[in-house]
């Protein structure tokens, strides 16, 4: 087995009907048409290698960026590659989880056991190997263990509850005996919602004091990391091991769009138009390139899938009105009066064509009609909708990161601000 960590061979493409129902790719299903993000996947593949050699000394990675930047497919490529490399002789545990479970130390403590026991059966479905059994009879112990220590699972606990530190502490040192010799990775997904008590949990892992050989990824919005410091209090963060997903190179897309042709038998003259089209209507952002391609196969479908009697026009067409429902739903619940910033920001953003920072949003929200508007708060709902979010190595920039948005915004229909006179009687129509 390689000793770099390579990406593990796609999976099988589902027929075109499935494929055409998953119509998003946080499906905690391995994406057939993933492409891209070597630099991204090379962190978590330096931190594998460090965890495999014991040296990872309970560094935690972080994957943020906006809603559709990729994160969700990521995450099952790093999973995939973890689970790949687990044998008979050097188990390899992948556990995700959201972030909120961390709040209860022992429920993670369960999750992990379980998984390690399902690994344990795979295993020893192999073939018969001498340290299935003594696995299996530290897995009871330390089950039972943590069962007597007031370990709960499904958020109901039993017993009494020890201070939180030791709790964390303690419920890792409990189940360590029956890891002895595994490598574990815990997926722990949004990130950006980290509960204030979860931060014994954060510190335990962060500090590498759980006495397993364990490496902590999460992955969020793009505020994720600054939220884990401030809520979480986590205690190390490298630069470099803090990863911003953004948009992926055009040659990564058109690469992707290809494979998807190739695996549904798109054929036909135009085909490269085709694929120029899509490619620019996706901007690069990986929740668009599924949207477009979506469009386009439905546009095929009645054609046998032959591009030379397909309507490219009417593809493009259902392809923006996908990532324009996309963006709506970014803005979900907001009333006319709650918009109102958001579309002074597309405004400011489309004009400059620059970044901005809280300054910015505090002269917006002044511009915009809604002076009452708090920027602290407006950016915290902001920041949780993933319309904005910080620039990456620039402390204090907030951008719009998702291609098109700013623009969408900017065009809002909305009512007249508050306080504009009508127009009298004598005065045409708009």
């Amino acid at each position: 087995m390689s000793d770099h960590f390579e990406r593990q061979p796609p999976p099988p493409p589902p027929s075109l009907d499935q494929w055409l129902d998953h119509s998003d790719r946080a499906d905690n299903r391995r994406e057939p048409f993933f492409v891209g993000r070597e630099d991204e996947y090379a962190v978590f593949a330096r931190g594998a290698r460090l965890l495999r050699d014991g040296t990872v000394g309970g560094e935690a990675i972080i994957f943020q960026g906006a809603p559709g930047a990729g994160k969700s497919a990521l995450m099952q490529e790093c999973i995939e590659t973890a689970r790949a490399r687990s044998t008979r002789n050097r188990p390899w545990v992948a556990q995700s989880l959201s972030v909120h479970t961390l709040a209860n130390p022992h429920e993670v403590c369960q999750l992990l056991l379980r998984a390690l026991r399902r690994e344990q059966r795979r295993l020893a479905d192999r073939g018969a190997h001498p340290r299935i059994g003594n696995w299996l009879a530290r897995l009871q112990e330390a089950r039972d263990e943590l069962s007597a220590r007031g370990g709960g699972a499904g958020g109901v606990r039993m017993g009494p509850r020890p201070p939180d530190g030791m709790l964390a502490e303690g419920a890792f040192k409990t189940i360590a005996g029956a890891f002895e010799g595994v490598c574990v990775v815990l997926f722990i997904d949004e990130a950006q919602n980290v509960p204030g008590d979860a931060q014994p949990a954060i510190d335990v892992l962060s500090r590498g004091k759980t006495g397993i050989d364990l490496l902590p990824v999460f992955f969020g919005l793009g505020h994720a990391a600054r939220a884990l410091s401030e809520k979480g209090r986590l205690s190390r963060a490298p630069a470099e091991r803090v990863v911003e997903l953004g948009a992926l190179p055009e040659a990564d897309v058109r690469e992707s769009l290809a494979m998807t042709f190739h695996a549904y038998a798109v054929r036909g003259r135009d085909r490269d138009r085709w694929l120029d089209g899509l490619t620019a209507l996706s901007q690069g952002w990986p929740q668009h390139l599924n949207r477009v391609a979506h469009a386009a196969a439905r546009q095929l479908m009645p054609h046998g899938m032959d591009v030379d009697h397909g309507d490219l026009d009417a593809a493009l067409a259902e392809g923006e009105a996908a990532k324009r429902a996309y963006y709506a739903g970014r803005l979900e619940g907001l009333d006319a009066r709650e918009l109102r910033p958001y579309a002074a920001l597309g405004a400011h953003v489309a004009a400059a064509g620059c970044t901005f920072d809280v300054d910015d949003v505090a002269k917006v929200l002044a511009e915009s009609g809604s002076p009452e508007a708090d920027p602290a708060r407006w950016l915290r709902d902001a920041l949780r909708r993933g319309v904005i979010a910080a620039v990456p190595h620039e402390p204090g920039r907030l951008q719009v990161p998702v291609p098109s948005l700013a623009a969408y915004m900017a065009d809002l229909p909305l009512p007249k601000r508050p306080g504009t006179p009508a127009p009298s009687s004598g005065s045409p129509s708009p």
